[in-house]
């Protein structure tokens, strides 16, 4: 029997796994797909590589950087091309670079000079007396250009969703903190540069920022993680049901395998963990099924260089909804990493579909392609069709931190501890998207089990 039954072999559930059984703790990782990975799988066809779900990481947490290590993937490690700091978005019929200087943001045409004066107002601006959404956060900030022509497009690119329901304190809590603890974002962003000086100084960890993947992709991340556990992943063994008894907890395969353990940690998407908890937890599967989580379709498409007029000299550009453009955005994967296409062809990782546009998880994978090509060729000087193409749709792609979220998790967590004792979640809809979000709170979920294991002793 062992210590943790672990339900699901995404990051979350494997980076849990790994610094469980670093604090000395026994696991057995249940996953129903065949494969493990979650969001996070490479795919090679010939010379072509793509990333079908995260395309990269920034090296902004401590874990990060130590897992890297612990897994010898540091020679594996690509960092990101200098030009990928130039970041576009559609303004008009034309690509625009976001604004990184002093000197760009003056000359820059994606706001009006009204739009660009009324910056110098932001830190004498009153601070929020209740939760909202960021596109209010920012619009009263900043003003109402740099919501529809900069945030909007950026939180489709991060979330797929609208900006008008996303929660700036859950979604975006480091942009919150700056008003709640400084009054502005721009005392905010000083007192956080003056923050790495003094850290940096003092010899402690300071996060680079700098944007990585793999040679060979970033599910590269994934497989390392499970070659070190293989005796303690189980993949094709989708839980049925899960029980207590006896003080212990019982999973049940569809397949009718049995799987027992002291205590159970849940990293499903919202939909999954709700049809899980049903029976376990009414309470909270209600609210869980309140989570929004929409499809995605990445659309990945490969062009002979000469088919694409647009240099692709940055990360890649994003969208605003106001245009009417059904594509959310695209990155320019071949420009950011090597080896992602083959010599003389470029490779662009397209989205579509997301909390306003959730249709298209019907559309055949064609229709998907004509779209996005459809949408980007004018944008960026496409001739013909693509010499490449990959489409996969995630169903539930991204949890939505809606106004309210925080709430609604709290009351989910409650729910848990009062009808499912020696259970947690780890998962998106909780703890962060990002890959460094996962991690961190994984070494932080093992150490504190670790604590809790020895007071308990």
């Amino acid at each position: 029997m062992k210590d943790y039954l672990i339900i699901g072999a995404g990051l979350s559930g494997l980076s849990t796994a790994w610094y469980l059984r670093k604090a000395g703790f026994s696991v057995q990782v249940l996953e129903a797909q065949s494969h493990v990975g979650g969001r996070i799988q490479t795919v090679n066809e010939g010379d072509w590589q793509v990333d079908i779900g995260a395309n990269s990481c920034l090296l902004s947490s401590e874990p990060v950087e130590q897992l890297i290590d612990a897994l010898e993937l540091r020679d594996e490690v690509v960092v990101a091309n200098s030009v990928s700091h130039n970041r576009f978005v559609v303004r008009g019929d034309r690509l625009w670079a976001l604004p990184t200087s002093l000197s760009a943001l003056i000359k820059t045409p994606i706001v009006s000079p009204l739009s660009k004066l009324a910056l110098l107002a932001e830190p004498f601006k009153g601070s929020a007396k209740a939760e909202e959404s960021i596109a209010s956060f920012v619009a009263r900030r900043l003003g109402a250009e740099w919501r529809d022509w900069v945030l909007d497009p950026f939180v489709s690119g991060i979330f797929a969703g609208n900006p008008e329901k996303i929660s700036v304190q859950a979604a975006f809590h480091k942009l919150w903190l700056m008003e709640k603890d400084h009054g502005s974002l721009f005392k905010g962003m000083l007192a956080r540069v003056k923050a790495r000086k003094k850290d940096r100084a003092a010899g402690k960890f300071v996060a680079s920022n700098n944007m990585i993947s793999f040679k060979r992709g970033m599910g590269t991340l994934n497989v390392a993680l499970a070659q070190k556990m293989t005796e303690d992943i189980r993949c094709d063994a989708q839980v049925e049901r899960l029980v207590i008894k006896d003080g212990l907890w019982q999973a049940q395969t569809v397949a009718g395998e049995m799987f027992a353990a002291k205590k159970v940690v849940v990293t499903l998407d919202a939909p999954d963990a709700a049809r899980l908890f049903a029976d376990l937890s009414p309470e909270a599967s209600k609210l869980l099924q309140q989570i929004m989580s929409p499809p995605l379709a990445v659309v990945a498409l490969g062009f002979e260089r000469e088919q694409v007029a647009h240099p692709l000299n940055g990360f890649g550009v994003l969208i605003p909804r106001s245009l009417g453009i059904q594509t959310l955005g695209a990155i320019f994967s071949s420009t950011i990493f090597p080896n992602r296409a083959p010599e003389d062809k470029v490779l662009l990782s397209c989205f579509i579909g997301g909390s306003r546009n959730p249709i298209v998880a019907r559309w055949s994978e064609q229709d998907l392609i004509n779209q996005v090509v459809k949408d980007l060729t004018p944008l960026l000087g496409i001739q013909g069709q693509p010499v490449f193409s990959r489409v996969k749709v995630w169903p539930h792609a991204i949890a939505q931190y809606h106004i309210g979220h925080l709430e609604q998790v709290t009351k989910i967590r409650q729910a848990l501890l009062r009808d499912c004792p020696n259970l947690a979640t780890r998962a998106n809809w909780h703890e962060g998207i990002s890959v460094p979000d996962v991690v961190a709170n994984s070494e932080r979920f093992a150490r504190q089990e670790q604590i809790i294991s020895r007071v308990t002793l």
